[in-house]
């Protein structure tokens, strides 16, 4: 698999898959992060005159048949005193184009929010997070992405934090998760051998 990005409206950089074996996983995966890109420019107002977008990709894990990369899209209306950047993720099996929501990493009926919440809110004492909110526990499908080790949960500019923190995010070891992920999970593929 290779990654490539198009411009979209000149300043809109968004990823493409190519070189998949299967041209249907290829179309599915693509469209996937082209509908995400382009939901992202709604929401940031691409087509108004007065509002300047640029958008960007990252990827952050490429391995073991599994894409996890984030989109962003920074919008900044002509007399606003600052910008805003949005954001959206997906992880991906590269051999049958499946996006995977957070529930669906991990054992049906577990409870994963608990302790990835009890991580979150640790990681904010530890590292003096500012609260515009007080935060009391993750979305069950909190947006995320992943790196090899970790889980990496975020949150949007102003959802618990003032703008100057920007997109908050909290990496949760993978293998602090061991026993609620799934086997068929994506996690399941980063677990160290135990």
């Amino acid at each position: 698999m290779q990654m490539e990005n198009e411009l979209l409206g000149g300043a809109v950089v968004y990823p493409q898959v190519t070189a998949l074996r299967r041209h249907r996983v290829t179309q599915r995966i693509n469209l996937l992060l082209s509908r995400k890109m382009r939901e992202l420019l709604r929401r940031q107002s691409y087509s108004e005159r007065d509002v300047y977008v640029w958008g960007d990709n990252t990827t952050h894990l490429n391995m073991n048949g599994i894409l996890s990369l984030a989109m962003e899209v920074y919008a900044y209306r002509k007399g606003a005193a600052h910008g805003l950047a949005l954001r959206d993720s997906a992880t991906i099996n590269i051999r049958t184009g499946r996006n995977y929501l957070l529930s669906q990493l991990f054992k049906p009926g577990v409870d994963y929010i608990t302790p990835i919440s009890d991580e979150i809110k640790r990681q904010i004492k530890e590292r003096d997070i500012p609260l515009i909110a007080e935060f009391t526990a993750i979305k069950p499908n909190q947006p995320y992405f992943l790196h090899e080790d970790d889980l990496v949960i975020y949150f949007a500019i102003y959802e618990y934090t003032p703008y100057h923190v920007g997109i908050l995010e909290f990496p949760i070891p993978i293998a602090s998760l061991r026993d609620l992920i799934d086997v068929q999970s994506p996690l399941y593929r980063f677990l160290p051998s135990a």
